[in-house]
């Protein structure tokens, strides 16, 4: 949690630390980061979903074809900005680019998880959305990886 508060600060910029606002389950937090890590975990479980095994009839992997939710169009709009995030946050010296990222998945991932059926949603839009929920999963571990921080697989 202090870690991430750090990080997330600019550089050169005095850093302003709370504790309470650190620690927190809800903003840009490490902890929020965490839980939302976590959740996608336990959606993927509860889904009894296999990370690269076909799940429906079809042999081939989900993807996102279909008519789109503006909550799926958002979260995967910004899960494709992934890698240049972290080479911008690489490049700059600046681990605040990649922890803004990360929020912004987590706040977009959210988001979605509040306002749509996952697990009983239709075949196509459940396959779709868990597929969605695995990416973000994998971007949230790997990212908070880069920063240091681990992401448990529940919280």
């Amino acid at each position: 949690a202090v870690k991430y508060a750090l990080l997330k600060g600019n550089i050169g910029q005095d850093i302003t630390f709370s504790l309470e606002e650190s620690v927190s389950l809800e903003g840009n937090s490490g902890p929020y980061l965490q839980y939302t890590y976590a959740r996608t975990r336990s959606v993927l479980e509860k889904a009894g979903y296999t990370p690269g095994v076909s799940q429906g009839k079809t042999s081939r992997t989900p993807g996102v074809n279909g008519d789109l939710q503006k909550e799926e169009e958002q979260l995967l709009g910004v899960l494709g900005h992934f890698e240049e995030a972290v080479v911008d946050a690489a490049e700059g010296f600046s681990p605040n680019v990649l922890t803004s990222f990360l929020f912004e998945v987590a706040q977009k991932y959210n988001f979605l998880y509040n306002n749509l059926p996952i697990l009983k949603a239709g075949e196509n839009e459940r396959q779709r959305r868990l597929f969605l929920t695995e990416a973000t999963a994998e971007v949230l571990k790997k990212g908070l990886g880069f920063l240091g921080i681990l992401a448990p697989e529940k919280m």
